[in-house]
């Protein structure tokens, strides 16, 4: 990723600021999935330190040994792998989302169409990402607050509590982070939606040039569908929330919001182009044929050009109206079934892990 240059802040009415965490990852020697590595890391060294000061780690000695049964320790690693995700994520999916527009660079034309849609799919509204960010991590604090499944198999401590605090944090943490990648990523494909109905000309006998937008949607459902895996993890733990199932729909609904909005656009400018192709054939076609059916000195060229023109016809109509190939559709056949798979798999775990303790 080091050869795609940072996306360069927009100067548009709907222009954003630079992120901080753009700013964190393009000043990092390290590459994305590295300086998220670093982030988990010291997410974990916090955990560690404020649990070192305590002497405990919820109602846990530090005495006690740490089997993996036991509440909360080992679910801190799922915890610290999400909080090192979310921001790579984020910057992930803004590099793709440039790489994507200069590979659509022979269909959108001048340099200054790729400039413009270079700027368009950079352009975050930061007040509704904040706003987005602050319902979520509203809800993940009454989340911790209110759900029993959290405190199940343990008496949920004061709210004064340090740990209880440490919780709600995390959890308002993990909130807002991926509320931003989330966000990102479909204001992208939203973005793209914009580019595709703005395409002029659509070359019907090879839609390669297209795939771009489908390469777009199919990327995005592997960023959620990995995330929805990772909290999957949590279902197989004791005092797994009965509210994670929210959370699963969260992650599904962006996958199908980044995967359909482009898509979906493409696809209606595809049809739109091979409509307007169908009704100049078959326009052709009609005047030929009551020039072949009327007879006199025009029969014989009307019959001649008919059976170019029914192969045009039959050739168009054939042309598919997505710009997937076969490769792009396992791939999204496979980042589908790794995050449906992993939450069938988490709640299977929980109810034999249920039944096994009982």
């Amino acid at each position: 990723m080091s050869s795609v240059r940072p996306l360069a802040p927009t100067s548009g009415s709907g222009a954003s600021p630079r992120l901080f965490t753009l700013r964190l990852y393009e000043r990092s020697p390290l590459s994305p999935a590295w300086l998220g590595v670093v982030l988990a890391l010291a997410y974990l060294a916090t955990l560690a330190a404020l649990s070192l000061v305590t002497g405990r780690y919820f109602e846990l000695s530090l005495a006690e040994a740490l089997h993996w049964a036991r509440p909360g320790w080992w679910t801190e690693l799922v915890n610290a792998v999400l909080l090192g995700l979310g921001p790579t994520l984020l910057v992930v999916s803004l590099r793709g989302a440039e790489r994507d527009v200069r590979d659509l660079a022979p269909v959108l034309g001048s340099p200054s169409a790729v400039e413009a849609a270079l700027e368009r799919v950079a352009r975050l509204r930061v007040a509704r990402m904040r706003m987005v960010g602050a319902v979520l991590v509203v809800a993940a604090i009454a989340y911790t607050l209110l759900d029993p499944g959290l405190w199940s198999s343990r008496q949920r401590p004061p709210v004064s509590d340090p740990f209880f605090l440490w919780t709600a944090a995390r959890h308002g943490l993990l909130a807002w982070i991926w509320s931003r990648a989330m966000y990102a990523d479909v204001s992208g494909s939203r973005a793209f939606a914009g580019i595709a109905a703005s395409l002029r000309e659509i070359e019907l006998l090879d839609l390669r040039p297209l795939t771009p937008f489908a390469r777009r949607g199919v990327r995005s459902v592997l960023f959620w569908m990995l995330g929805a895996s990772l909290f999957s993890l949590f279902w197989a733990a004791p005092d797994a929330g009965q509210t994670n199932v929210v959370s699963f729909a969260v992650f599904v609904s962006v996958a199908a919001a980044a995967l359909l909005f482009p898509l979906l656009a493409i696809r209606r400018r595809i049809r739109a182009a091979k409509d307007e192709v169908l009704a100049r054939l078959r326009a052709e076609i009609r005047a030929d044929q009551g020039a072949l059916l009327s007879g006199g000195s025009a029969a014989a060229p009307a019959a001649s050009r008919l059976p170019a023109l029914f192969a045009a016809e039959a050739r168009t109509a054939s042309v598919r109206e997505l710009p997937l190939d076969a490769s792009t559709l396992v791939r999204f056949v496979l980042y589908a079934g790794l995050g449906l798979g992993s939450w069938l798999g988490g709640a299977l775990v929980e109810l034999g892990l249920g039944s096994f303790l009982e």
